[in-house]
């Protein structure tokens, strides 16, 4: 098993930014632990430091960090070698709960894995809902 490979990343939509740090390991061990499944070789595991070192985040949240890391998912497969699996950690991420739009831990996420693997960043359609003041992917 590999060690994590770090890296931080900077998102700046809505009306507020996140600033994560995350990471990855390719392993021929399927994840058996708390790690959440994405695809058949891509998982996600939350690892985040105690405050003041990061922020906690909401099973909603995580939620939506993963929606993002599934919108990347066939050009993240890409990077998988066959037998091989991605484990994507995070350890800090840092926001203003008062202004972050619950999308923004999805734009972070594909943000994150467009910096760290190079590789492009998909169109993504995004609709208003007007009458509950959100936006659905």
């Amino acid at each position: 098993m590999s060690e994590y490979i770090w890296k931080k990343s900077n998102y700046k939509g809505g009306r507020m930014g996140v600033i994560l740090e995350a990471g990855y390991q390719m392993t021929s061990d399927r994840p058996t632990d708390e790690s959440i499944k994405i695809t058949e070789k891509i998982y996600f595991k939350p690892m985040l430091l105690p405050y003041p070192k990061s922020e906690w985040l909401k099973d909603e949240e995580i939620k939506y960090f993963c929606a993002g890391l599934q919108l990347m998912s066939q050009s993240l497969s890409e990077e998988v070698q066959e037998g091989f699996y991605l484990v994507i950690g995070m350890r800090s991420i840092f926001f203003s709960e008062c202004d972050i739009q619950i999308e923004d831990f999805t734009g972070s996420a594909i943000l994150w894995a467009s910096e760290t693997f190079n590789i492009p960043i998909p169109d993504v359609d995004v609709y208003s809902d007007s009458w509950k003041s959100e936006f659905l992917l």
